[in-house]
């Protein structure tokens, strides 16, 4: 499982460092893979890379901040500033890609 994260606390969990924040529909079959899929993408990481989840039906602000339309939606950030979105059911070796690529940023 993911920590969750609200419209309250988010701007604090990504300010620093390299983060990948799941935007997820409760009951949804394509957010439950994804939430699964980062979780173990978490378990397995040995690295600087935080992971959280936003539960979209609670957090309207950050829809519109973020200008989010569906889910599951994958945003990447770096120090706060949003690096990349990918959206849907992303397969694993593409999540892995991606925080590898996140990783590299930071170099």
């Amino acid at each position: 499982m993911l920590p969750e994260v609200t419209s309250a606390n988010l701007d604090d969990s990504i300010s620093k460092g390299l983060t990948m924040v799941l935007f997820y529909t409760p009951g949804s079959n394509l957010s439950a893979n994804m939430q699964s899929r980062l979780a173990k993408l978490r378990s397995e990481a040995q690295s600087t890379v935080r992971f959280y989840q936003v539960h979209v039906d609670e957090s309207d602000s950050l829809i519109h901040k973020y200008n989010i339309s569906l889910t599951p939606l994958l945003l990447t950030f770096k120090d706060g500033r949003e690096n990349q979105r990918a959206m849907g059911l992303v397969p694993s070796s593409n999540l892995e890609m991606i925080r590898d690529r996140l990783i590299k940023t930071k170099r």
